[in-house]
C-alpha cells in the first residue's frame, strides 16, 4: 500500500539566529522544501509550491517538536499530544540555491522563523537540527503518476501545517536543517 507523503524531513538553516530587540526571542532563516521530485515520493509542482508558501506565510504556522530530556535529543514526528510550539514561521524570504548531499544544487523555499528561546530553553538547541515540513492532511489533493522512471504522488493542492524539529532523524530534503 502506498502512503501519501505528508512529512518532508529536511530543511537548511540559512542564517544564525538574530536576537529580536531586547528579548531572548530569536529569528533565523530556514530552507524548507524544493519543488518537483523528492526523496519521499512526492512531487511538488510550481503552483502547489506557491500554494504551500501562501499557507505558511500567514503567521499561524508553528515550529513544533518534542525534546526528550532523558536522551537529550529531539524525537521525530510526535503529533500534537507530545509536541511543543517553539516558535512560528514569520515570512517567505524567497528561493535560494543549496547543494544537496547528492551533489545537486536545488532551489529551496526559504522562510524566516521566530523561536521562543527564553521560554523554552531547549529552543536554544534547535539550530543545527534537522527539520521536517508537515502538510495538513485535510488540504491534500493529487494522484500517483510516473515521471521519468519514478512513481510520485503529484500534489494538485496542499498546505503546510507546521515545521517540526526532528533532530538526528534523516530528512526528506537532504540539507533541510535549522
Amino acid at each position: 500500500m502506498r502512503n501519501i507523503p505528508i512529512y518532508f524531513d529536511n530543511a537548511v538553516i540559512v542564517s544564525s539566529p538574530e536576537r529580536i530587540g531586547k528579548s531572548d526571542i530569536g529569528r533565523l532563516d530556514v530552507g524548507v522544501f524544493t519543488k518537483y521530485g523528492n526523496r519521499n515520493g512526492s512531487y511538488i509542482k510550481d503552483d502547489v509550491a506557491e500554494m504551500m508558501i501562501a499557507s505558511a506565510s500567514k503567521g499561524e504556522t508553528p515550529v513544533v517538536g518534542f525534546f526528550d530530556p532523558e536522551s537529550n535529543n529531539w524525537a521525530s514526528h510526535t503529533g500534537p499530544t507530545l509536541a511543543s510550539a517553539y516558535g512560528y514561521v514569520e515570512n517567505f524570504e524567497g528561493w535560494q540555491p543549496f547543494k544537496d548531499t547528492d551533489g545537486v544544487e536545488r532551489d529551496y523555499a526559504v522562510f524566516s522563523v521566530v523561536l521562543f528561546n527564553k521560554y523554552y530553553k531547549e529552543a536554544n538547541f534547535i539550530v543545527g537540527q534537522h527539520q521536517s515540513m508537515e502538510l495538513d492532511r485535510e488540504t491534500i489533493e493529487g494522484d500517483w503518476a510516473n515521471i521519468g522512471d519514478t512513481e510520485y504522488f503529484v500534489y494538485t493542492k496542499a498546505s503546510i501545517m507546521g515545521l517540526c524539529v526532528i533532530g538526528n532523524h534523516e530528512p526528506c530534503f537532504s540539507v533541510s536543517t535549522f
